[in-house]
């Protein structure tokens, strides 16, 4: 995989108003472009398989965090698996669960509503009250976007509830004329509802869930996320033309596998075991 040229520097992310001791200090990268570099990667290629940190490269720093996925992207993984569920005022907050509660802190001083479903809570709330137990900001879905956009580093992004059009027009924004880097999974009923509106009107390519999958609803979808699936559907999925998706692969001989089926992605909780297995191939 041909890599952009970096250059590091040290950004400093607020947690809210910077508080002397409370400003997390960690790596951002500064992208060079070169022009000798070959076309940008695809997730739908066949020619290479790539391994995606599940939530970033939580071996080393907090899932779901800008860190973790600094992390992945730094130890040479192709990419990073996150999600993304929506603020009362429709921002896409990057967050696993539907509260705040598991990876999150009240700031100093204040009470952030750990318990609260995160769809009653508006950003200025979360990000005034709240922070990650590591200190740092909790991010949206346009940090990442703007930090990742102009590397080879690609992203696959799991939408929860309620996506709308405007969640598509900032990915395509970003990534306009780089579409091949990012794909989003449609995780549940109502997502799909959204999602099935919007299809037209939208250029993101979108994969479904195996949940969805198995009642055979995967048509109108560019492919699968899928943590089991028989060599023949693989073969079916692929002569199709859609992306295969596999999550929780996570021992050498599943990665194996998988690798030898030549599956478009896959996430995994250990990155590294991937890129080992990925460079015996």
């Amino acid at each position: 995989m041909v890599r952009k040229a970096i250059n590091t520097f040290t950004h400093t992310w607020f947690s809210g108003e910077c508080h002397k001791a409370l400003c997390v200090t960690f790596q951002i990268v500064c992208i060079v472009s070169l022009s000798a570099c070959v076309g940008p990667p695809d997730l739908m290629a066949r020619d290479e398989v790539a391994c995606l940190g599940h939530r970033g490269d939580t071996r080393v720093a907090l899932e779901n965090s800008l860190s973790s996925f600094l992390a992945a992207y730094n130890n040479g993984a192709d990419g990073t698996e996150f999600d993304v569920t929506f603020t009362k005022d429709r921002v896409p907050l990057v967050m696993h669960n539907e509260t705040l509660d598991v990876v999150s802190e009240s700031k100093p001083g204040m009470v952030c509503p750990l318990q609260a479903a995160i769809g009653t809570l508006e950003l200025a709330q979360i990000r005034s009250q709240c922070r990650l137990i590591n200190g740092e900001e909790i991010p949206i879905l346009e940090d990442v976007l703007s930090l990742f956009s102009q590397t080879d580093f690609r992203l696959l992004i799991e939408l929860k509830g309620h996506p709308d059009k405007q969640t598509f027009e900032l990915i395509e924004r970003y990534y306009s004329g780089k579409m091949g880097r990012i794909v989003v999974i449609i995780s549940d009923k109502v997502t799909f509802a959204n999602y099935s509106r919007l299809r037209d009107l939208v250029t993101t390519k979108a994969i479904v869930n195996q949940e969805n999958y198995s009642h055979g609803l995967y048509d109108i979808f560019d492919g699968i996320d899928t943590q089991r699936i028989s060599d023949a559907d693989i073969r079916r999925l692929q002569l199709e033309d859609k992306i295969i998706s596999m999550y929780h692969i996570d021992t050498a001989e599943a990665l194996r596998h998988a690798f030898a089926m030549r599956v478009n992605m896959i996430t995994s909780d250990d990155v590294g075991l991937c890129l080992e297995v990925k460079n015996e191939a």
